[in-house]
């Protein structure tokens, strides 16, 4: 049996990982100032963004296991570094449906690294700990 994508689903966002990250504006959750995914990504770092609530507990840990190398936000996560996206573009740029989670790790040269369900933590960090190495280490 085929398993059918949700109407959510946007057949015309195919991401996947060596893509470039796709640019969407949203506003700074904390301050309602405009901030477009572009400088989140900016600098050397990598970015975790967490589509929805329940990504919340990956990005918690990912920052405190890779603060120094990865910079987290939540895209309508209610994350201490939260963004939201109150127009649905950025949902919309990923193909990530408005009642799902999801997990996009951005490298630094802002090409999708890696793609995972709001709860797969342990596969962001699996990635990271193969390109950075264990987190903490100097």
């Amino acid at each position: 049996g085929t398993v059918a994508a949700g109407p959510a689903a946007d057949p015309a966002v195919d991401l996947r990982a060596g893509d470039r990250a796709p640019d969407a504006p949203c506003r700074d959750t904390a301050t309602g100032e405009p901030v477009r995914l572009f400088e989140a990504f900016a600098g050397p770092h990598f970015t975790l963004l967490g589509f929805g609530p329940d990504t919340a507990d990956a990005l918690r840990r990912v920052a405190a296991e890779y603060g120094d190398t990865v910079r987290a936000y939540g895209v309508d996560a209610g994350a201490p570094r939260d963004l939201t996206d109150d127009a649905g573009h950025a949902r919309t740029a990923y193909g990530i449906g408005p009642d799902t989670g999801a997990l996009v790790l951005v490298r630094p040269d802002n090409h999708v690294g890696l793609l995972a369900p709001a709860t797969g933590s342990g596969a962001v960090v699996d990635y990271l700990e193969r390109l950075v190495g264990t987190a903490g280490a100097a």
